[in-house]
């Protein structure tokens, strides 16, 4: 049982240093976020069922009564929404990384959206 109980704390202790890590560069943070968001995202509009499906097949949603493509397009528009909306404008903390990878390459980068 104490195997356990160590093997427990190894993966708490690592959970903590994520999120110390996350909360110390909140780019880097966000942009995994927007790669999680457009990858649900791209698995709506491809309609693969691990997207798609609602949870628990409950009435516990408003849109419970609706089709499955209204449903459908519901998460297309709420995760669009949450892609374009999110907080330091995702795009431009995606634009920043590139810019950091090509800057580090040597080659020559502009600056976008003022960062």
């Amino acid at each position: 049982m104490n195997g356990i109980t160590e093997i427990w704390e190894a993966v708490s202790r690592k959970a903590g240093e994520l999120f110390e890590w996350a909360q110390a560069h909140p780019k880097f943070a966000y942009l995994f976020v927007a790669i999680l968001l457009a990858f649900w995202l791209t698995g709506v509009l491809r309609r693969w069922k691990w997207a798609c499906e609602w949870l628990y097949h409950g009435k516990l949603w408003l849109f419970d009564d609706c089709k499955p493509e209204t449903k459908r397009r519901i998460y297309i528009v709420i995760l669009s929404i949450a892609l374009i909306a999110s907080p330091d404008n995702v795009i431009c903390v995606k634009v920043m990384v590139w810019e950091r990878v090509i800057a580090n390459t040597g080659s020559v980068s502009s600056t976008i959206c003022g960062m």
